[in-house]
């Protein structure tokens, strides 16, 4: 990986898995396949954890019913940040939620993407430099 202005930014992947360091601070979504993830680390701690799935699910619905599984395991709405005012924004976002467990600790970004003819495209990120 290439250096940051705050050091090296060292990765790690996981096929098929999330990290055992997260696992059990986020559950994954009913009937995702996730593909694999990625952990970083700056200064020796976790900064970030990026995972790729797919799920069988329209994006909208399968956020909501994600959303709900989050909020029952303590997460809430991150209030941290307004929309972004200016620069460029992808085509392929997709819908999003991002949320922190009692307004503390790492924040965490789903998005969902359709693919046509496939498997919705899910991405989640945990955050602990947000």
């Amino acid at each position: 990986m290439p250096p940051t202005p705050r050091g090296p930014d060292l990765g790690r992947l996981f096929i098929r898995r999330l990290p055992d360091s997260v696992v059990p601070e986020i559950p994954l979504p009913a009937g995702a396949r996730l593909w694999g993830s990625q952990l970083r680390h700056l200064a020796g701690r976790a900064a970030s954890m990026e995972a790729v799935l797919d799920v069988d699910a329209e994006p909208s619905a399968l956020l909501d019913a994600y959303e709900d599984e989050l909020r029952r395991a303590g997460w809430s709405a991150f209030e941290g940040f307004g929309p972004p005012h200016g620069g460029f924004v992808g085509a392929e976002m997709g819908d999003g939620r991002v949320l922190q467990q009692g307004g503390a600790g790492p924040v965490l970004a789903v998005s969902a993407v359709a693919r046509q003819g496939a498997p919705t495209d899910m991405r989640i990120r945990l955050d602990w430099e947000m």
